[in-house]
């Protein structure tokens, strides 16, 4: 990984290349697809593959969002840029990398944009900043990901179970 690492994720399951780790180059700024796998001696082995992604702005914090939460039709991946005072939304190919073509801004003004991640319950997203506005920006409004949850509250109930049961068993 050329420069220094600003971060890493393993692409979460129900993505193209689900479980894989996807590191980014803060100083150099590129993206790279990389697999793990045991060594035998309790530590593991990182293999990049093929050629980095150059998506620029220092990349410091990663988030993946699921195709259909709000905002976002397709597999996406939301990308905190340090240096750019950023956020930015790519979609995904189907190895999970970033399409360059789609960029789009989703939050900006921000004094190095650093960490990311996404609340499992509610489906806020959660930014922080270092170096001169050290604070977490909590962005609400976003479905969370209810997939067994035909009503999208996050609960299943005798509505769902019959719902389910109306689609499929009928």
């Amino acid at each position: 990984v050329a420069g220094s690492t600003g971060t890493l994720q393993f692409v979460p399951a129900g993505f193209g290349g689900a479980g894989r780790l996807k590191i980014a180059s803060y100083s150099a700024g590129t993206w790279y697809h990389a697999t793990v796998s045991p060594d035998g001696n309790g530590t593991y082995d990182v293999a990049l593959h093929g050629s980095p992604i150059l998506v620029g702005g220092g990349p410091e914090g990663v988030v993946f969002v699921e195709a259909g939460a709000t905002l976002f039709e397709t597999p996406s991946v939301l990308v905190c840029e340090y240096s750019g005072g950023r956020v930015v939304s790519y979609e995904l190919d189907g190895n999970s990398d970033p399409v360059l073509a789609t960029r789009r801004t989703f939050l900006s003004g921000l004094s190095g944009a650093e960490g990311g991640t996404r609340d499992p319950v509610t489906g806020d997203f959660l930014f922080s900043t270092f170096g001169g506005s050290n604070r977490v920006l909590v962005v609400r409004g976003f479905t969370p990901d209810c997939r067994p949850d035909v009503h999208a509250v996050c609960t299943l109930n005798v509505e769902d179970f019959s719902a389910f049961r109306a689609l499929y068993l009928a």
